[in-house]
């Protein structure tokens, strides 16, 4: 029981830092494309 509820954490925990990395890359894309408009 408590094996795996530890495995849904590291997932949730991975899914969640997958998330704020597609978000950093996002926002870089944005700022860069906004640099090169100006």
């Amino acid at each position: 029981m408590i094996v795996e509820y530890a495995g849904m954490f590291l997932i949730a925990l991975m899914f969640i830092c997958f998330e704020i990395k597609v978000r950093k890359f996002e926002m870089l894309v944005v700022y860069i494309v906004l640099n090169i408009v100006k």
